[in-house]
């Protein structure tokens, strides 16, 4: 009866104080780990949304980099298209009126 040894001598009051020591004890300690666990988790939060921003950022400039350039490009093969036959008129007349 190892039980009875331990709470042998022991008032209910001296018992109900040690485990009211104990569960505060127990109480601050979740407490600790959970304000320490909820700033890590909000730290890491802002970190990975502040990459998204920046990659979400990146990927617009991107975007309108692309297109920017393809407006060029499209501008340079109208160009082309229009100097092209321009060439073939004035290549025709040299080839076959004179």
């Amino acid at each position: 009866m190892n039980i009875n040894k331990i709470w042998q001598g022991k008032t209910i009051k001296q018992v109900r104080g040690k485990c009211e020591n104990t569960i505060s004890h127990f109480q601050s300690k979740i407490q600790n780990t959970y304000n320490t666990k909820n700033a890590r988790i909000t730290k890491e939060t802002k970190d990975t949304i502040q990459e998204c921003k920046e990659f979400q950022q990146q990927s617009e400039k991107k975007f309108e980099d692309y297109y920017k350039r393809k407006k060029f490009i499209d501008y340079i093969v109208y160009v082309d298209l229009a100097i092209s036959n321009i060439l073939l008129v004035v290549l025709c007349y040299f080839m076959f009126i004179k």
